[in-house]
């Protein structure tokens, strides 16, 4: 059960990114986008667990009880919704556009 709730909303996650961006990534890039997202949506519910949920110790250990190990896949889940919006958002936002503007047009190079 453990990998489930560690490894289940990432995929998720990153099937709501792919849908957002597009299918064509490349792999490696689905891969980074992949473990961005478990390592993310792991410790921002790790970091609410300790300090609303009061789990204490071992994280792992307490995910092999059902309770918590359902408080925690939920938590996940919101967590794995939310942040494929909140990158596209931050893409849209900071996107960097470069133009090479030190290059001699062809208009420059033929003289006229």
């Amino acid at each position: 059960m453990p990998y489930i709730a560690l490894l289940c909303p990432a995929a998720i996650s990153l099937a709501i990114f792919r849908k957002r961006r597009g299918s064509n990534l490349k792999t490696i890039d689905n891969v980074l986008a992949y473990l961005g997202f478990a390592l993310m949506i792991n410790w921002f519910t790790m970091i609410v667990s300790v300090h609303f949920l009061k789990v204490y110790g071992a994280i792992l250990d307490s995910l092999k009880g059902f309770e918590f190990f359902i408080k925690y896949v939920a938590l996940a889940m919101v967590f794995a919704l939310v942040l494929p919006a909140i990158f596209d958002m931050f893409y849209k936002l900071f996107i960097i556009k470069f133009d090479d503007k030190s290059a001699p047009s062809k208009k420059d190079k033929d003289g006229k």
